[in-house]
């Protein structure tokens, strides 16, 4: 490889990472005078080597002077050019080197002064040192960058150019590298606690069996993933950590208690003893759940949530199938509620629903919900949360508690194809109810965003492309998927958009209809390949006998 101290100039791949081929004519960069701004340069050079029009990019520069957003983000949100078109870009305009980080860098170069944390700060990756050169990817290469990694290790530095999606992947999978590879680890479930959190993750599970390593497994956004094997060391820390409990559950045995990390943060745990493994499933306590907002919601409907999240009594029911996300959206709503003027209550069944300042509740069985339900009555909790109402007789104690004057979020999975109707079914509403007891029922899933790192041409099968025009798909459609990377953690989706419908006091669906503007906001994304065809047949199999079957 080429050395090149100042970061100008282009050279050869790096060691162990593949480049990114992305043929475009270097001769665009030549320069046009110093009274040219380096950003007016990178609009000369989008029109040259992109094909987009001149009027776009000056629109987009406006807009860019205007917000501060950067150039290159403003053409991307507006779809006028690639992901790949962005770092063919960058990497031009800076003669750099584009570097592929989706299947991820080399381990940390040994001998750098670059922490962990100087990664996330300084958004880079280290890749590989050459003599006293070393190689820097970063989706902002700035000369004050250039100038504080040089600061900071000592080296000469080489930067190269990758996405903003894998540079924060590749900053995850060293710190979960860390964790898994290193020694004993005195905090164990503080160190998982931190490895869900950069994930993004709801619950964590590991086993505790009498194997010398065990998986790490993490819910993001509804699917599991094994994010790694964690070392014969510190799965031994771990056993350590839950003797003491396992110890006093003999086999077939189930138990919900409370860990303590070292940083003082409690967590709960459920342990279960079945043959020779021990499960602890793990609940993430989150720093900042995601808002209506971050979940794709129009804003239409989330400021529809916000005016009845105002009223002190009434019911707000997030309905969808299982799998659609209704957990996650409950969290989001509690969110927009301050729990330091309002006592908010919330009774779940599993480990992803928690929040500072809140009354929680375990209960599953119905009759601990109902037990609950009367508990929060005498705690006289001004708003009142359920993450499953799995039975009408818990619905008619949430719907009486809403009559008393308190605010009632419920979630609701049911199996029907029209969630709104089951929902009506299950309190014993109708539709005049919804006015006289300011009931807002919010039919809803949330549809996984396909992975914009490896997403890749699909071809689906007969039987696919069949149910694709019985859902009303275009038939010239070109369909993608993921095929997993590392910045998905290997699932080929990152991240959920949400698909919603309300029946409101002030407004109904037209019977017949309901389920048409959910299939038809799902078709519509898979046409603008933001999810999957398959992504979008699980989502309604229940819509479709010829799906299920």
């Amino acid at each position: 490889m080429g050395h090149d101290p100042n970061g100008t100039g282009t050279t050869d791949v790096v060691t162990d990472v593949r480049s990114r081929v992305i043929p475009l004519p270097r001769n665009t960069m030549q320069h046009k005078g110093n009274e040219e701004s380096e950003a007016a340069a990178l609009v000369d050079l989008i029109v040259t080597t992109t094909g987009v029009e001149r009027r776009v990019a000056d629109a987009a520069f406006i807009e860019h002077e205007m917000t501060g957003e950067a150039f290159l983000d403003v053409l991307s949100r507006w779809s006028a050019i690639s992901p790949d078109q962005v770092l063919a870009a960058l990497a031009l305009h800076h003669k750099l080197t584009v570097v592929d980080l989706r299947t991820g860098p080399p381990l940390p170069p040994a001998g750098t002064t670059l922490s962990a944390d100087d990664c996330r700060r300084l958004s880079c990756v280290p890749l590989n040192v050459e003599g006293d050169i070393l190689h820097v990817a970063t989706a902002h290469p700035t000369p004050e960058l250039l100038a504080e990694l040089r600061d900071v290790t000592g080296f000469q530095i080489k930067l190269h150019v990758a996405s903003e999606a894998e540079v924060a992947a590749s900053i995850r999978s060293r710190d979960i590298t860390e964790i898994a590879f290193s020694g004993t680890s005195s905090d164990p479930v503080g160190a998982i606690l931190r490895v869900a959190r950069f994930l993004g993750a709801s619950t964590a599970r590991f086993d505790i069996s009498g194997s010398t390593t065990t998986s790490l497994r993490l819910r993001v956004d509804g699917l599991w993933r094994v994010v790694c094997m964690l070392n014969a060391d510190f799965t031994a820390s771990l056993k350590r950590t839950f003797h003491e409990s396992v110890a006093a559950h003999p086999d077939g045995d189930f138990s919900v208690s409370t860990h303590t990390t070292v940083a003082g943060e409690s967590v709960s745990l459920s342990v279960s003893s079945r043959g020779w493994t021990q499960t602890v499933v793990m609940e993430v306590p989150q720093v900042g759940s995601r808002s209506l907002d971050d979940l794709g919601f129009p804003e239409s409907i989330v400021a529809e949530i916000r005016d009845h999240l105002e009223r002190y009594n009434g019911m707000i029911v997030v309905a969808g199938p299982v799998d659609s996300g209704v957990p996650t959206t409950v969290r989001a709503i509690l969110d927009e509620i301050d729990s330091d003027e309002r006592l908010v209550s919330v009774i779940s069944s599993d480990h992803a629903t928690q929040a500072h300042g809140r009354l929680r509740l375990h209960a599953g069985a119905e009759h601990d919900v109902l037990a609950a339900l009367s508990h929060v009555r005498m705690a006289q909790a001004d708003v009142v949360a359920l993450t499953d109402v799995v039975a009408p007789s818990i619905a008619a104690s949430a719907r009486h508690l809403s009559g008393e004057g308190r605010l009632v979020i419920a979630g609701m999975r049911i199996a029907a194809d029209d969630v709104i109707s089951g929902a009506l079914n299950r309190f014993d509403l109708t539709r005049e109810d919804l006015a006289s007891e300011a009931v807002l029922i919010v039919g809803q899933r949330l549809v996984r965003r396909v992975c914009g790192a490896c997403s890749t041409p699909f071809h689906p099968s007969d039987a696919e492309r069949l149910a694709w025009a019985e859902l009303g798909g275009s038939p010239s459609t070109t369909f993608i998927h993921g095929v997993g990377c590392n910045v998905c953690a290997d699932t080929g989706f990152d991240g959920r958009v949400a698909i919603v419908e309300l029946a409101s006091p002030g407004g109904y669906p037209r019977p017949g209809t309901r389920t048409a503007p959910l299939v038809s906001s799902a078709v519509a994304l898979v046409e603008q390949r933001q999810t999957t065809l398959s992504e979008l047949l699980r989502s309604f199999t229940l819509h479709m006998p010829l799906i299920a079957s």
